[in-house]
């Protein structure tokens, strides 16, 4: 469908411009906000509030993690915070253009951690250390209930 045939009413980008891609040319100057690929201009105090939330707890984590020689579990919730705060860095670069190829990628692609053999999400690294801990904790807050051997 061309860019003539589209209804009255749609916002249609300038002339020559790029909207999406390695090679957009739009910016908040020239192109409405509406036709960037979210349709909305990312808010910069949340943002910002979610970087600095995700930095605080991975300081907490780092200083537990040492006090009680918990390093498994603080890796795992440290690598999880780093890539909530490169994520939102994406998004606060998008605040300030939200035609950025680039603040897109990288907000998506902190998503996922990928390694030659695996690709995994970063959401679950914070999730690993507390399923592997659970068989510990769980006898000891339930004393009452018969635990059974896997073997």
């Amino acid at each position: 469908m061309s860019s003539a045939a589209l209804p009255t009413g749609v916002l249609r980008p300038p002339p020559g411009t790029v909207v999406f891609g390695p090679s957009a040319n739009c910016t908040l100057e020239i192109c409405p906000v509406q036709i960037s690929v979210y349709g909305y201009r990312p808010s910069l105090a949340a943002n910002i509030s979610f970087i600095v939330l995700y930095a605080l707890a991975a300081l907490i984590h780092a200083y537990l993690g040492i006090r009680w020689k918990q390093w498994w579990f603080m890796g795992c919730m440290l690598v999880g915070a780093v890539n909530a705060i490169i994520g939102y860095v994406g998004r606060v670069m998008m605040y300030h253009n939200a035609f950025s190829f680039a603040a897109f990628i990288l907000q998506i692609s902190e998503s996922y951690v990928s390694s030659a053999s695996f690709r995994l999400s970063a959401p679950s690294f914070p999730y690993l250390p507390t399923y592997t801990t659970s068989p510990f904790l769980v006898p000891s807050f339930f004393q009452s209930l018969p635990v059974k051997s896997i073997a």
